[in-house]
């Protein structure tokens, strides 16, 4: 919350800032779905 005497930002800059948030995180949904699955890490350890 801004203290009380800070200005606020306009609705239209409300309104631009909540859609670039929406379109990057969406961008980013999409790359997570369109990349395949790389299954379980392998880890080796040594014996000895």
């Amino acid at each position: 919350m801004p203290p009380e005497a800070a200005t606020q930002i306009t609705k239209a800059e409300r309104d631009h800032v909540v859609k670039w948030i929406t379109a990057t995180l969406d961008a980013a949904d999409e790359l997570d779905r369109t990349r395949p699955d790389p299954g379980r890490p392998v880890c080796a350890a040594h014996a000895g």
